[in-house]
């Protein structure tokens, strides 16, 4: 299903599923799809992930330096709010397996959707981050409330 998903949009689905898995999920959702958006594009290396690894040196990032779309404070607190309104439970081993919803796997093709009508080759965070719209839950209410529209993501993407 990811074949068509920009490196980023990749990472994003890694940290999505480790959002999922972290907080005790049965499977991913489009929550975690939202967080996971929040968390690459406020730090494109994801460092998140790596915290409390042994042994992992992070290269330094190479290239341009590129805006985030979402505003620093928009982002920490929706991420803030998420994180006190979904449920936890024990975390789920990073090797293990993660279902993903029916609504997450809606939103995945509706990216794809978006990708092919802003005639891309492939899906990127921006389109992902549209397509969640299509699918009502916390993290779009969320965003929202703080202005965060389809529009303005697609009015973005690159």
């Amino acid at each position: 299903m990811f074949e068509t998903f920009s490196k980023r949009a990749q990472k994003v689905i890694t940290v999505a599923r480790h959002q999922a898995g972290e907080r005790g999920a049965d499977s991913m959702d489009v929550n975690d799809l939202v967080i996971a958006l929040i968390i690459e594009d406020q730090d494109p290396d994801v460092k998140i992930l790596f915290v409390g690894l042994p042994g992992v040196i992070l290269p330094e990032r190479a290239g341009k330096e590129r805006e985030p779309f979402f505003p620093p404070e928009v982002a920490a607190d929706v991420l803030a709010k998420l994180k006190g309104i979904l449920p936890r439970s024990k975390s789920v081993p990073r090797n293990a397996e993660m279902p993903i919803s029916p609504e997450l796997e809606r939103a995945l093709l509706a990216a794809k959707d978006l990708s092919n009508e802003c005639h891309r080759n492939e899906v990127h965070p921006l389109h992902l981050l549209a397509a969640s719209f299509r699918e009502p839950c916390e993290a779009t209410r969320l965003m929202c409330e703080a202005g965060i529209t389809k529009e303005q993501a697609l009015g973005s993407e690159p």
